[in-house]
């Protein structure tokens, strides 16, 4: 599990860099009719992403303190 969570970690640092430095702003283009499609999609991804953080940090300290039957029951959902 350690790789897969510095691998998510180095993953996550490179995307946020991307695009708050490099990328801008991205803007939508065509077809309209998709449009609301995609921010539906991007909007769920988004809150999903930012709940899961909290719920990484809880599985990894329960983890690392050796409590495996509270670790068990937030890992399946994390």
């Amino acid at each position: 599990m350690p790789p897969a969570l510095g691998s998510s970690a180095l993953f996550l640092c490179g995307y946020l860099t991307y695009h708050f430095t490099i990328h801008g702003v991205t803007k939508f283009r065509d077809p309209a009719w998709f449009k609301p499609i995609y921010l539906t999609l991007l909007l769920t991804h988004t809150v999903l992403a930012v709940v899961i953080v909290p719920l990484i940090i809880i599985t990894l300290t329960r983890a690392l303190r050796e409590r495996f039957d509270a670790h068990r029951k937030i890992a399946r959902w994390t």
